[in-house]
């Protein structure tokens, strides 16, 4: 009696089934190197999140309880989207921050990000700090920072990496603002790229636009991981980006991605929200969200980096 043979194969070009009598031709696929067993594995969770924008306060308050969701499953490194604590630009991309005398794009009404820039440490790094120690966990939260007084104020684009022991261990400003909505009120980092070693491994930092400037510096310090914050914005639907630029990039530079994307609470006309993924480093998207609206949490176990 004839056998129907099902083979599946998940990888960059999505699941491929062939089907036959008897033995299945193999299937036509690039060669990857092979996997070895790693001794250990920690769960890491991106956190896919709409922010209220200008509602710090809020946004904060829900972020905490997805960071203790994360946790709660399993996960020991959470990462949160870009400027998850103010907002990035409002949902319908109506309005942005604005710095009195910087360019604003015709598109957008501004506002000032001195109701909700904060510095660091901080308010919400201190908040974070006491919920990573309780949990004890990583979260690489994300703000948008104040430095200086008077004329000399500056606004950058941050992301801070709280430890389980509630200490501030990774501090990052966004090198490369995305030109379109940050020229506005991003000033452009100063404090290089940053790479923290934890137990896991060795984590790298970049928020969005970054991704396509920093791996290279990143190269030489061998980073396992890069946690990624993003509010991708884009005219097209972004599926190529996330689902195979974003693996290539993960096989070229040798490391698995964390990324975590903003949101909308509600089908907006500009594309971007969603997507929030988790990659390892020979390209398997090992999660990603299946919602593009509203919060969620995507989880995948990653081996750890080899103890040398």
């Amino acid at each position: 009696m004839a056998t129907l043979l099902l083979v599946g194969y998940v990888g960059w070009g999505g699941f491929l089934v062939k089907s036959g009598w008897g033995q299945a031709e193999p299937a036509m696929e690039p060669q990857r190197p092979a996997l070895k067993p790693a001794d250990r594995v920690v769960r890491v969770a991106s956190l896919q999140y709409a922010p209220v924008f200008g509602k710090p306060q809020q946004n904060r308050a829900a972020l905490i309880e997805l960071v203790r969701e994360a946790a709660l499953g399993g996960a020991k490194i959470i990462v949160m989207p870009e400027t998850a604590v103010p907002g990035y630009l409002s949902a319908d991309h109506r309005v942005n921050w604005q710095v009195e005398g910087r360019p604003l794009d015709p598109a957008y009404s501004g506002r000032s990000p001195a109701e909700v820039a904060e510095t660091v440490p901080g308010e919400s790094t201190e908040a974070f700090g006491v919920v990573a120690q309780e949990l004890k966990v990583y979260v690489a939260m994300t703000l948008i920072e104040k430095s200086g007084e008077g004329d000399e104020v500056r606004y950058f684009n941050t992301m801070c990496l709280l430890s389980p022991t509630g200490e501030l261990v990774g501090h990052y400003r966004k090198l490369h603002p995305y030109p379109p909505t940050e020229k506005s009120w991003a000033t452009p980092g100063d404090r290089g790229v940053q790479v923290v070693e934890t137990e896991y491994g060795k984590v790298a930092m970049a928020i969005c636009y970054d991704i396509h400037f920093v791996l290279n510096e990143y190269d030489k310090h061998e980073p396992w991981a890069l946690l990624f914050s993003s509010s991708w914005v884009s005219e097209e639907f972004p599926a190529d980006w996330f689902w195979q630029a974003m693996p290539e990039k993960a096989v070229k530079h040798h490391l698995n991605v964390i990324g975590a994307n903003w949101s909308s609470d509600k089908p907006q006309s500009w594309r971007g929200y969603g997507f929030s993924e988790i990659i390892r480093w020979d390209g398997e998207v090992l999660a990603c969200t299946h919602r593009l609206l509203g919060s969620d949490i995507v989880y995948a176990d990653l081996p750890c980096a080899p103890v040398k």
